[in-house]
């Protein structure tokens, strides 16, 4: 999952940084043939076939932007104070949940007294199963209408969450 605050995204993405695994149109493993770069959007694959760049190593499962996350656009981290995030999973399903913003030292979000009790809301939920590419849509972005159910069975096994920081204002977790 990544969020970013100059944007107002929340994006849940398979297999970032690491296209050759992520969502593919064609049999496993195709790659698109890029010694000496890839430029254009028609790349021909390691199987011969010439495809379009959204044909391969598409990443984003959903995005949310707007009144779907409780991410505004356009401020850095420091400033917007930032948000509690929870994630539950029941085998295959997924429940992402986050509260309003929380208490900033300073701009539009300062008003909040730390401390405070701030609910998860609702209005931002994502929900999602790893074995229903129905399930993987979000109100800016989803997955290709051409992956299938087993495109994320890789994560149906026991795993750690954990959080990879980068500069502001992203953080992926």
């Amino acid at each position: 999952m990544n969020m970013k605050t100059n944007n107002g995204y929340t994006t849940i993405y398979n297999n970032i940084g690491n296209e050759a695994y992520a969502f593919n149109k064609y049999e496993i493993p195709t790659f698109r043939n890029c010694i000496g770069g890839c430029t254009g959007s028609t790349h021909v694959l390691t199987n011969g076939i010439s495809a379009t760049t959204d044909d391969v190593g598409v990443t984003e499962v959903l995005v949310n932007s707007g009144t779907t996350t409780p991410l505004p656009s356009g401020v850095n981290w420091d400033t917007f104070g930032g948000v509690r995030v929870r994630v539950t999973r029941n085998f295959n399903l997924f429940k992402i949940e986050f509260t309003d913003q929380l208490s900033a030292t300073s701009g539009t979000y300062a008003s909040d007294v730390i401390g405070d009790p701030k609910p998860y809301m609702s209005k931002y939920d994502i929900n999602f199963d790893l074995l229903d590419s129905t399930t993987w849509v979000g109100n800016a972005n989803s997955a290709p209408e051409w992956t299938n159910n087993t495109s994320l069975l890789k994560y149906n096994s026991s795993g750690k969450i954990g959080i990879a920081h980068q500069s502001l204002p992203s953080t992926n977790f």
